[in-house]
């Protein structure tokens, strides 16, 4: 979304590289790509409970009616994730 592209263009060229793909919900982004023009980078948009760990999450609180808040509680379980070892959340 919005956050993560902002957060993706603050990263250097290296770190921008090493980005595999953009974790969403919105089913009508899932399956598309993003493109990253300078860096010549087309990087693939999947469903959030594809992304395996490491993951950063730029996503605020409280902005989605507690939607975030169980679809990370799901995505957690299913990875056994702990915030600051296996996923790192920005908002």
């Amino acid at each position: 979304g919005r956050d993560g592209k902002a957060f993706f263009k603050l990263l250097s060229p290296e770190s921008q590289r090493k980005v595999v793909s953009f974790a969403e919900v919105d089913a009508k982004k899932v399956g598309t790509d993003y493109f990253a023009n300078l860096l010549r980078l087309r990087i693939p948009i999947v469903h959030f409970m594809e992304v395996p760990p490491p993951m950063v999450i730029c996503v605020a609180l409280d902005r989605t009616g507690g939607n975030f808040e169980g679809n990370l509680e799901d995505w957690k379980r299913r990875y056994n994730a702990t915030e600051g070892v296996d996923y790192w959340h920005f908002c």
